[in-house]
């Protein structure tokens, strides 16, 4: 097949060592324009002995007759065109309820929901590759996006990931609008876009035509460190798995270990990756600030044990270890000994600790508390059974009580008790119940 199209022999140039023995791909289409072009390349330059199916999403996230409209307009289409598509109805309300459960953003839970009904896709059709619309602009903001966010992942979108695969990535907004203007397709416009409470929005709509008239081509540099990003991480990759997969290290199902001593001797590069590739193995219940996981890094000490996010963190003489934490009283329970100042991160609260006059000051994005007469160690966990804590007329008051009385519901084990260690009355020494992180009350112990 001779190829005449620029745009469409881009693509066809990304997947061809892909396609042979290819027999089903499928294509993601919101109705927007990357994805309606994705669409109408593959449909172009596919082989015929390549079946091709589309699959869209409602989100059901704006209001009912626009975003139903998207998904007809995806359906009718396909159909012009004849590919078969299937379509997913999410809940009215499921995105917004897992963005609470999950305390994540809209787009992620969004995202989340998305790709588990690109998974059922992928199995039902018996899909070898699935393809994303993500563009070359794409590419330029998720980079810029992770640096200002901090993250060591600058390598920015993966052209494959498992069977996704991303064929737009060397393909800029501009081409795709100038080759759907040119076949006079239309598309639709998602009214959220134009919505700069959403990050990536922001980035595009702001701060990225800002940077084009400040420095013109800008974007090219910003894709070259991507590039150059890939490679150093490639090889750190490959570093990380050789020692994963050594001696000195014990992997099982709830916990890993790595040998102390060798530990210690990595570059931090390396060390700091193998803590997430066990964090992501024993699956933590929240997100570990990468702050708490650089702090255990540099211990280098032959005794220490935190935990965050359902996860201890455990350093002895002879290995680093990192397990499942024991569940206390709770379904979702947490301890953890706090001996430093630092910040830590528990079932998804991350908070800072200081020391300071006599007093631990314990602070997070919407709260801060002076806890006088506190001092190394102190516990941080969730509520136990039989839990007492004193009231200001020094009587003892079941803590029970107290979160009922808070009226805070599916929150009560999550609320976090501060206690006391030391040669004090263990029935007198919580001395708070820290709520406000989660919008209610404090319950501190002034004496």
């Amino acid at each position: 097949m001779v190829i005449e199209n620029s745009l469409e022999k881009k693509v066809s140039d990304s997947l061809w060592e892909i396609l042979p023995g290819v027999k089903a791909v499928g294509v993601a289409v919101s109705g927007g324009a990357d994805s309606v072009c994705l669409l109408t390349v593959l449909k172009n330059i596919l082989p015929a002995n390549i079946d091709l199916k589309a699959v869209t999403v409602n989100h059901n996230l704006r209001a009912e007759e626009e975003t139903a409209f998207d998904a007809d307009f995806v359906e009718e289409y396909c159909r012009s065109i004849s590919v078969p598509c299937t379509r997913f109805e999410i809940e009215r309300g499921k995105i917004n309820q897992l963005s609470l459960t999950k305390k994540c953003g809209t787009e992620d839970a969004a995202r989340t929901v998305r790709y588990e009904c690109f998974n059922q896709f992928i199995e039902k059709e018996n899909l070898d590759y699935l393809c994303l619309a993500h563009n070359l602009n794409d590419q330029c903001e998720t980079v810029l996006m992770r640096f200002f966010q901090g993250s060591t992942s600058l390598y920015g979108i993966n052209f494959q990931r498992e069977k996704i695969l991303r064929p737009l990535l060397n393909v800029s907004r501009k081409e795709i609008e100038a080759y759907l203007s040119e076949k006079k397709i239309s598309y639709r416009t998602d009214s959220t876009n134009a919505d700069t409470k959403y990050l990536r929005n922001s980035f595009r709509n702001k701060i990225i035509p800002y940077l084009e008239n400040q420095l013109p081509g800008f974007q090219k540099s910003i894709l070259t460190l991507s590039k150059k990003s890939k490679y150093d991480e490639d090889f750190i990759s490959s570093v990380v798995e050789e020692k994963i997969n050594s001696e000195i290290c014990n992997l099982k199902n709830d916990s890993a270990s790595f040998a102390a001593e060798e530990f210690f001797s990595l570059p931090m590069a390396v060390r700091t990756r193998i803590i997430y590739k066990f964090i992501e193995r024993i699956k933590a219940s929240g997100r570990i600030s990468y702050q708490f996981v650089e702090n255990f890094c540099l211990k280098k000490v032959s005794s220490f044990c935190n935990s965050s996010c359902g996860i201890d963190f455990i350093i002895n003489e002879k290995a680093v270890v990192i397990q499942k934490s024991k569940k206390i009283a709770t379904e979702e329970g947490f301890f953890a000994i706090i001996e430093e100042d630092g910040v830590y991160t528990c079932l998804g609260l991350e908070f800072c600790v200081k020391t300071g006059h006599g007093a631990v000051v314990l602070s997070c994005e919407n709260s801060t508390i002076v806890l006088e007469n506190l001092e190394f160690p102190f516990v941080f966990r969730s509520r136990q059974s039989g839990d007492k804590i004193l009231s200001a007329e020094g009587n003892l008051k079941n803590v029970q009580d107290v979160l009922d009385s808070f009226k805070c519901g599916m929150f009560k084990d999550k609320i976090p008790l501060v206690q006391k260690l030391g040669n004090i009355d263990f029935e007198k020494s919580i001395c708070c119940i820290w709520g406000e992180p989660y919008g209610f009350k404090n319950w501190i112990v002034r004496k």
